[in-house]
């Protein structure tokens, strides 16, 4: 009898395997999510599975709802599947990669009845009671749960707050931010003066920090005070030859700042001051004219040469050194030094190395790097030659093993 082993699969459903397809099955291998029912997954009980994220049993009869991208809970979707195939209402396990967003009209009773757990890979925004409904369904959030308190309305936009919106609302709202939202100054004095109440991520005036504790509910942590007439900028910054004339006045950076090194002295003459809460990356050459329009608590990085900055995965070789002159490596990704690159050139092209991330090469590579190491605690990979014997036994599978994958989504049984 072939057996199949199942591999490099992004969602297998294998809710309808039984004792007797159990028994052709050699394993799973590489795969993200395996969907299981209560029969099928004592049938699975025996079968190997190797670098399986997640396994999710459902109820007989539950529906998988599948989002990629931003998703809204809602009665429509509680709904939508029934009206299709005219079944009676059935629970559901959501399988949402991206932002969940719970509507809410949703109760918590109608959570615990419709919803049957699941993964959402990604923010969940709902009410307090509405997570711990979500919650106690065994729904698994792999990134940030924000919850609002229960009876405030949510405003969806990101646009600034001003003065009239918040005179256009009744008396006693009650109001959410979903995003983050710059508040207008004079808008809380008319909040509190009408009974208001708000919450959510703000920025606002540092001289109005009093004003939001009084009108905010729960703990004002998760606000940014900015020094009134600055301009802020929630979000780390690269300035260039191209952008650095729109740096002028006073600036505010929840984040960090790189600043190029073809950018000059000039450039930032309109620049009056700049508070940075993160990093600031410039160049040697500029320190001492930025010294006097920075906050005392920035965390400086100096750098020579081209600034070559990796936040994800990057390869250096031979001909991609060749292009530069001299060069500081800035790193909080993976960084891999290809063999054709000799520790002479790595000595000889880089100036300075921070090192947040980690970099693989081999050991005279590695040496080179490490002596012109200025910051940073990444970890330091010495590259492994191939072991094509190992390689070959781990795919050497029994000749009656056919192999089936390589798809996002597979239902078997």
């Amino acid at each position: 009898m072939k057996r199949t082993l199942y591999q490099n699969i992004a969602v297998l459903d294998a809710r309808n395997v039984t004792e007797e397809t159990a028994q052709s099955i050699y394993g799973f291998k590489n795969v993200a999510m395996v969907i299981v029912s209560t029969k099928s997954q004592r049938a699975l009980a025996g079968v190997s599975m190797k670098n399986v994220a997640t396994m999710l049993a459902l109820p007989d009869g539950a529906r998988l709802v599948r989002i990629n991208g931003e998703a809204t809970l809602s009665g429509a979707m509680l709904n939508a599947a029934d009206e299709a195939d005219g079944a009676e209402k059935r629970p559901i396990a959501l399988k949402v990669n991206g932002q969940l967003n719970v509507e809410p009209s949703i109760q918590p009773e109608t959570i615990a009845q419709f919803v049957c757990g699941g993964c959402v890979n990604g923010q969940v925004v709902a009410s307090e009671s509405q997570m711990q409904a979500l919650y106690a369904t065994g729904l698994k959030i792999n990134g940030q749960a924000e919850t609002y308190p229960d009876g405030y309305e949510r405003r969806s936009g990101g646009e600034l707050l001003t003065v009239a919106e918040v005179q256009s609302w009744p008396e006693g709202a009650r109001k959410y931010m979903t995003r983050r939202v710059r508040v207008e100054s004079g808008a809380l004095e008319v909040i509190r003066a009408r009974g208001m109440k708000i919450v959510g991520k703000l920025i606002v005036d540092s001289e109005e920090a009093q004003l939001l504790r009084e009108v905010y509910a729960g703990d004002t942590g998760a606000c940014l005070f900015v020094p009134r007439g600055a301009r802020a900028i929630v979000k780390s910054v690269k300035i260039n030859r191209h952008n650095a004339v729109t740096m002028r006045g006073r600036i505010w950076v929840w984040g960090n700042v790189t600043i190029e090194s073809d950018v000059t002295e000039a450039m930032l003459a309109n620049l009056e001051t700049l508070e940075v809460h993160g990093k600031l990356t410039v160049p040697a050459s500029l320190i001492g004219v930025l010294m006097d329009r920075v906050n005392e608590d920035v965390q400086w990085v100096s750098y020579e040469g081209k600034l070559l900055r990796n936040d994800g995965d990057l390869t250096l070789d031979a001909d991609a050194l060749e292009a530069y002159e001299k060069v500081t490596l800035v790193n909080t990704g993976d960084v891999t030094i290809e063999a054709d690159v000799s520790a002479e050139t790595l000595r000889e092209k880089i100036t300075m190395v921070f090192n947040d991330g980690d970099i693989t090469g081999d050991k005279k590579q590695l040496a080179a790097l490490r002596a012109c190491l200025a910051g940073g605690d990444g970890d330091w990979n010495e590259r492994r030659e191939a072991q094509p014997a190992e390689e070959a036994a781990e795919n050497d599978l029994p000749e009656d093993v056919v192999e089936v994958g390589n798809c996002a989504n597979l239902v078997i049984g």
